[in-house]
């Protein structure tokens, strides 16, 4: 059973990275949106705008609140001006919707994330802080301007208007909670060549997260510390495996999350994991695991990106042995880890609700101690998601997943008729989450 457990471990505590989309910068000589004549006829255009050409390269459309950027006061000395633009790029760099928070082995994993919130306020200038008595045309008509950022009282910016609103001040710390249940089925939840038990799972999920406000560090880099914790329950159906393969599992996981140029995020990780026997009550075994991570994300348009991940991660792992004997130690389960994901997401109806996940992966474990030691373990796994967002903090999703091992000499000599299988997993989950 500890072999069983030790794949199972390996496959459920793959770290939490919550995936992360970049906004693509604009070319700096192309024009996008409604110009200031569009805004206002007869405008002047001022500060940055200042003998700017004005050339739409496509028609104006309606832009998402959460991409619109502040543009520096106008009455700004050229030095001053020039730092507040050199803020507003960097600030296009940081992490954005519609694929905030996700990741790549939604679907595959029994760990599901919270759901990423959106912004709902305006920020920038609003058209009466542009010009006194405005109105907006175009795709600014109908809006409603709520300012994030209100300017300070000696700033000579026109404020009237009973649309500009002050905003709380930004958080210092996010704190969020989640909870989820995840009913699927699997036609080989044993993982074995032969003898295949089928067997239905529910599994139940609640997990917290505090994160702190995104760091500066120099002029292209982000950094975000985080410290995540959860709690999962499995139950089987099948009578003859469950007082066996029940479990109780738990995650404490500090991250510190390094966002780069060209949509690229560093992860480094430290965690502590835990298994204990649903049955018994009795722990299985625990684990400290330092990981890192590397994600790239790829935009092909406004709703649709690929992404890459991968992830080395060294497991250092205490069984507790019932029966002790001559050829079984504490340390067996030790490994280390490397993961390579690929997945494609693209994103359909008037608010991006609906999303569409395909995607690959590989996982390569080589054991390190005693007996163990050379053992190599090669998982494959192809899976299709969709995900359906009907509320803000709510979530549905439904999956099916094909995957299968394959492992050297040593590993079939020690797993016998668990040296190789194949299996299918198809069901559903339902997530709620609150960000405090």
């Amino acid at each position: 059973s500890y072999l069983f457990y030790s794949f199972l471990f390996a496959s459920l505590i793959k770290p939490i990275c919550f995936q992360t989309t970049l906004l693509n910068a604009q070319n700096k000589n192309q024009w996008i949106g409604v110009t200031p004549s569009e805004l206002i006829p007869g405008a002047i255009p001022l500060g940055s705008l200042k003998g700017q050409t004005f050339h739409n390269a496509q028609p104006a459309q309606s832009t998402p609140q959460s991409q619109i950027r502040e543009l520096p006061p106008s009455n700004l000395s050229e030095a001053e001006e020039k730092s507040a633009l050199e803020t507003i790029q960097r600030e296009e760099m940081e992490p954005s919707p519609p694929f905030a928070e996700f990741h790549s082995n939604l679907g595959r994993q029994a760990i599901v994330e919270k759901i990423p919130e959106q912004r709902k306020n305006w920020i920038g200038l609003t058209p009466n802080q542009l010009h006194p008595n405005a109105i907006p045309l175009g795709s600014m008509q109908s809006k409603t301007y709520q300012k994030l950022n209100p300017p300070k009282s000696g700033s000579t910016q026109p404020q009237d208007g009973p649309t500009a609103q002050p905003n709380a001040e930004v958080k210092l710390l996010e704190f969020s909670l989640f909870a989820s249940t995840r009913p699927y089925f699997s036609n080989n939840v044993l993982r074995t060549k032969e003898d295949e038990v089928e067997s239905a799972v529910l599994e139940n999920t609640i997990g917290t997260s505090l994160a702190t406000k995104p760091i500066e560090s120099g002029q292209y880099l982000v950094l975000v510390p985080r410290l995540d914790f959860l709690m999962q329950w499995a139950n089987y159906n099948e009578g003859s495996i469950s007082d066996l393969l029940d479990y109780q599992f738990g995650m404490v996981k500090g991250t510190l999350d390094f966002y780069l140029p060209l949509d690229f995020r560093v992860s480094t990780g430290l965690e502590y994991d835990f298994l204990h026997s649903q049955f018994s009550g009795d722990k299985i075994f625990d684990a400290v695991a330092p990981s890192f991570a590397v994600q790239k994300i790829w935009g092909i348009n406004e709703t649709a990106f690929l992404m890459l991940d991968g992830l080395l991660k060294y497991s250092s792992t205490k069984r507790v042995i019932t029966f002790p004997t001559d050829d079984i130690f504490p340390d067996d389960g030790d490994n280390i880890q490397v993961g390579l994901n690929l997945n494609f997401m693209k994103s359909f109806g008037p608010d991006g609700q609906f999303t569409i996940m395909p995607g690959l992966g590989i996982n390569r474990t080589e054991y390190l101690k005693n007996n163990q030691d050379g053992r190599v373990d090669m998982i494959y796994f192809a899976g299709l998601s969709g995900i359906w967002q009907p509320l803000q903090w709510l979530s549905l999703q439904t999956f099916g997943n094909f995957s299968t091992m394959r492992t050297n000499s040593k590993g079939k000599e020690i797993l016998g008729k668990s040296s190789k299988f194949k299996a299918w997993d198809m069901g559903a989950s339902v997530t709620a989450s609150h960000t405090f």
